[in-house]
């Protein structure tokens, strides 16, 4: 993971995912796995790895984000000293 706020993230991955698409995203906050429903809003090539491996950049805009999630999200971020948003 690149980046993090409440509206979404900025991850890095290999394998292409398609603009729009639905995915989940897998957190782990406080020692608790969290899957947060997410959508697929840009994506590119980032770089080339080993063996010719291509790795993305993919920003995933969070959707459904129930208020105990957005609650635990809010509070990872500010652990990491950011402020939200």
């Amino acid at each position: 993971m690149l980046d993090l706020s409440l509206e979404g993230a900025l991850i890095e991955h290999q394998g292409m995912l398609p603009l729009g698409s639905p995915c989940f995203l897998q957190l782990e906050i406080d020692d608790q796995r969290m899957a947060v429903e997410c959508r697929v809003v840009h994506s590119r090539v980032s770089r080339r790895g080993g063996g010719g491996a291509l790795y993305y950049q993919t920003g995933l805009q969070f959707c459904h984000l129930s208020r105990g999630a957005e609650q635990s999200l809010g509070a990872l971020i500010r652990s990491y000293g950011a402020t939200e948003g």
